[in-house]
């Protein structure tokens, strides 16, 4: 595979430009600021979530179901209207597994022509 000179000069030009702009890394990693940590941060999320999780609970708990109302349908009872086409007549060939003994042909009459053996 041949190389183009022009080319190669020209990548090298636009490396040599993004290292020339490119800070070192040791003076990046230095100039920066490291926050300090809050020690009551973390408790008091932990208190925020515990409070909020209980409450949740609690309303779970404490929720009492709401009197059925005439004409509403539970959500109990509710039947899909394509429910019907769930159940076919044929549905008890399709759980059904045949065996290796039976085939299609079982119960049909085997005929023999006069020239067979």
């Amino acid at each position: 595979m041949s190389t183009d000179p022009d080319l190669q000069a020209r990548f090298d030009a636009l490396r040599e430009a993004d290292r020339s702009a490119t800070p070192a890394f040791g003076a990046l990693a230095d100039s920066l600021v490291v926050r300090k940590r809050h020690p009551v941060a973390a408790p008091a999320m932990l208190v925020a979530a515990a409070v909020v999780l209980a409450l949740g609970g609690l309303r779970l708990a404490t929720r009492r179901t709401r009197a059925a109302q005439p004409g509403v349908q539970s959500i109990l009872s509710w039947r899909s209207p394509t429910d019907a086409l769930l159940h076919a007549p044929e549905q008890t060939l399709w759980r059904t597994v045949p065996t290796l003994e039976s085939t299609l042909l079982s119960g049909v009459p085997i005929i023999r022509h006069p020239g067979d053996q």
